[in-house]
């Protein structure tokens, strides 16, 4: 089977399901290595120096979802080795009408897996530093786009930050309703 077909330019995704298989730091570096060339889990797991069936999982919800297809299979013996290739070179998120708790569920399951990911990746020799604050307060809910401009003004200048011979670091922020009906005192900031 040999199928090598090139990605199409642009994907949108509009589905929840869609939206989360893309939505991964790994899968997002999945994608991002399949774009421009046929790979198998191997390949790729030996790139990311982990265990291949560390990304097969993720492997089969991207394919499952329609972002990589299955291009190529070759018989080397004892195995037969597939080969990958996103489906698009670029992909952009267009969530559509539907239920409010369902884009909130997603936006936040998101920034989850995104934490989750630096959590399971995170190396113990690894010296740069990191910084995590969490604070809660009591807001009007007219005052939520005030804070979502500046958070936005933030996000700018850190993305005008970036540099070519700099070190990784992915910024996370939310803003989202409180459960707790007390809210601490203090900020929790660890550095």
């Amino acid at each position: 089977m040999s199928n090598d077909i090139n990605p199409e330019k642009s994907k949108k995704l509009s589905t929840p399901a869609e939206i989360k298989a893309y939505l991964h730091p790994l899968r997002l570096v999945l994608l991002k290595k399949l774009a421009h060339k046929k790979l198998t889990v191997s390949q790729i797991a030996k790139e990311l120096k982990v265990h291949p069936a560390n990304i097969t999982h993720h492997f089969k919800l991207l394919e499952k979802e329609g972002l990589v297809r299955l291009v190529e299979k070759r018989d080397i013996g004892k195995t037969i080795e597939k080969y990958y290739r996103a489906s698009a070179y670029h992909f952009s998120v267009q969530m559509g009408p539907g239920k409010h708790e369902d884009k909130k569920q997603l936006a936040l399951s998101l920034a989850r897996d995104d934490l989750s990911y630096a959590l399971e990746t995170l190396d113990s020799k690894d010296t740069r530093p990191l910084l995590t604050l969490i604070k809660s307060a009591k807001l009007r809910y007219s005052d939520l786009n005030k804070f979502f401009k500046k958070l936005m003004v933030l996000v700018g200048e850190f993305e005008k930050s970036n540099l070519e011979e700099g070190e990784a670091y992915t910024l996370n922020m939310s803003l989202y309703p409180s459960q707790t009906g007390e809210l601490p005192k203090e900020n929790i900031i660890l550095k």
